[in-house]
């Protein structure tokens, strides 16, 4: 009969419509859920076989499914929090349920509000999201800079960094053709130069030395246990020929105030006489100096001087080496300009955060000492059918089949930032508003059907 059929259609279309709001609640609830990908309904006819008469149509009943959104991304929206990060595009953060219990198997979410979280079951740091998730990642190789290794959970060492000796020293500047001393001499007096020649400039021709010389920066380096000393440097012109052609010293202070006038203040950087190209000039300085043509480029090959033991107030260094390149250009002011002067050394250092980078995904320790070391990479990784990834509580998935498994990608990272819900309330609204007219529409099919069936019976009587 049409008026059972039809109340049939109507109690289906109350169920569809209450799967509906079902679907709209739950997206206005989560509204402001970091990652959460709303719920759409999409609603499918039921149509009646009629081998009778096929002719003859009759609308048929509905049925309500769920729609996912999982590929739709919400805004970007700024964070404070170092550790919070959202993906720009495609891909899902690797993370896991459990990071003592493996049986529950990796998840994946969006949901990027990973804070600092210690576990006291192991006296561990994890990276977990507010639905209790902790991030996964891949170790980075401290010598070739790149991601080994399975992806496992992100742990946070916080122990500090140990101390490391300098071994390499990097200088790179212009020295000055003519340059601006105090005594306004270009070339170092021939009365004073026998005092250097031999590499040492005693306490008492310091001031000969600090009037005719000029500075060339200086660099703290450090010793095994971190501990630190200033290297000064500075810069002696000693000869010049008539074309052009020039000699310098570079002398590093080994003592601000030598005990006996014949003790060494500064003392010379020397290189080894095989690392001669083509010498300009006969050295004046013993062991050697550092030689430049008529068109300012340095001719001799010091790419890595060894400094031996240098002495800087009766603290000895070694195994350091230094690369150095110089040019000889003209100067406005006289000096020496340094473009480049680094050390590789540093000391002890105490845990003070992590950083993101947003290109690489790479996750770096710092340190109190200055010092960032690259820790971890943070995979991104896409489904062939994301759509048909299985929802879990907390803004998490896990592959089906349908799905297909994970596939790492190089996708792009916003540190200090996170995806909003891609909820919009009043696109909900306005879902809510033609559900309820539905709803109310159904059951009054319901309403005139039954009073139909009143009127069928009061025939019979």
């Amino acid at each position: 009969m049409g008026i059972l059929t039809a109340m049939n259609s109507a109690v289906g279309g109350l169920g569809a419509q209450s799967f509906a709001l079902e679907n709209i609640s739950g997206n206005i609830a989560n509204a402001s859920t970091t990652g959460f990908k709303r719920k759409d309904t999409s609603f499918g006819d039921l149509v009646r076989s009629n081998t009778s008469n096929a002719a003859r149509v009759t609308s048929g009943g509905v049925t309500a499914t769920s729609r996912s959104t999982i590929t739709l991304d919400g805004d970007i929206q700024g964070s404070k929090v170092d550790t919070h990060m959202a993906i720009n595009g495609t891909g899902f953060f690797c993370v896991s349920a459990d990071p003592l219990d493996g049986s529950l198997g990796a998840r994946y979410t969006r949901a990027g509000d990973f804070e600092q979280y210690y576990d006291s079951r192991n006296g561990a740091t994890y990276l977990r999201n507010g639905s209790g998730y902790s991030l996964m990642g891949q170790t980075i190789d401290q010598t070739t800079g790149k991601p080994i290794g399975d992806k496992t959970v992100i742990t946070i060492d916080k122990t500090s960094q140990s101390a490391k000796a300098t071994e390499k020293i990097t200088y790179k500047l212009n020295l000055p053709t003519e340059p601006s001393t105090t005594s306004k001499a270009l070339v170092y007096p021939a009365a004073s130069v026998a005092n250097i020649a031999g590499g040492t400039v005693p306490k008492s021709e310091v001031s000969t030395f600090m009037d005719n010389s000029i500075a060339g920066g200086s660099r703290t380096i450090y010793d095994a246990q971190g501990t630190p000393s200033i290297v000064q440097l500075r810069w002696v012109k000693v000869s010049e020929a008539s074309d052009g052609r020039s000699e310098w010293g570079l002398f590093y202070r080994t003592a601000e105030n030598p005990a006996l006038a014949t003790d060494p203040a500064w003392q010379q950087i020397k290189t080894s006489a095989t690392q001669y190209v083509a010498p300009a000039l006969p050295s004046v300085l013993a062991g050697g100096a550092f030689f430049f043509d008529n068109k300012g480029a340095q001719i001799d090959n010091t790419s890595a001087i060894n400094l031996g033991t240098i002495q800087i107030e009766g603290k000895d260094f070694s195994g350091i080496t230094m690369d150095l390149a110089a040019t000889e250009y003209a100067d406005k002011n006289g000096q020496a300009t340094t473009n480049q002067l680094t050390q590789d050394g540093y000391a002890t250092g105490e845990f003070e955060g992590v950083s993101i980078d947003d290109n690489s995904g790479v996750m770096s320790y710092n340190y109190s000492n200055g010092q960032t070391v690259k820790k971890w990479s943070i995979p991104i990784v896409a489904f062939n059918g994301a759509s048909y990834l299985k929802a879990e509580d907390g803004s998490a998935y896990t592959e089906t089949i349908r799905s297909g498994g994970p596939i790492d990608i190089n996708g792009a990272l916003s540190s200090s930032a996170l995806e909003a819900s891609n909820v919009d309330i009043s696109e909900e609204f306005t879902k809510l508003i033609v559900t309820q007219q539905a709803f109310s529409a159904n059951s009054k099919v319901i309403t005139t059907a039954d009073q139909m069936m009143q009127s069928i019976l009061q025939i019979i009587r």
